[in-house]
């Protein structure tokens, strides 16, 4: 009797664990896509971001503070994991990782890592920006 109570309780344990198991979420198609604007108009750093997406590809059009006009870093192919994604450009003196995650809707939380070839070594950048036009 103890055997069969236990086997029951055992099966009604996993019965319910596996109602509880949810599945994950999968970010929307369209998650990054769209024109983002540094929400700090004064940067120095990044000062917009063209994004756009196909599937689990997506290609990242940046522009960096400059004076008297932005620079333009081009657009590069990246990837989307998860709820994160990345892209990587290589400007000769300097190779940058971009990771991407979206902090709220309708902001971007980025994180730059800039690894120069000179003395300057290693330098992380992080910003905010916001869907802009």
């Amino acid at each position: 009797m103890i055997r069969k109570n236990c086997l029951i309780l055992m099966l009604f344990q996993f019965i319910s664990c596996s109602l509880a198991v949810k599945e994950p979420k999968v970010p929307p198609i369209d998650l990054f896509q769209g024109v983002w604007v540094n929400e700090d108009s004064n940067t120095r750093g990044i000062t917009k971001l063209d994004i756009k997406q196909d599937g689990p590809k997506l290609f990242v059009h940046a522009w960096g503070k400059c004076h008297p006009k932005d620079c333009d870093w081009g657009e590069e192919k990246g990837i989307i994991r998860g709820k994160e994604a990345i892209v990587n450009w290589n400007q000769g003196v300097v190779v940058r990782t971009m990771t991407i995650f979206l902090h709220e809707e309708n902001k971007l939380y980025v994180i730059t890592d800039n690894v120069y070839k000179d003395r300057r070594g290693r330098r992380r950048l992080v910003e905010f920006f916001i869907k802009g036009h």
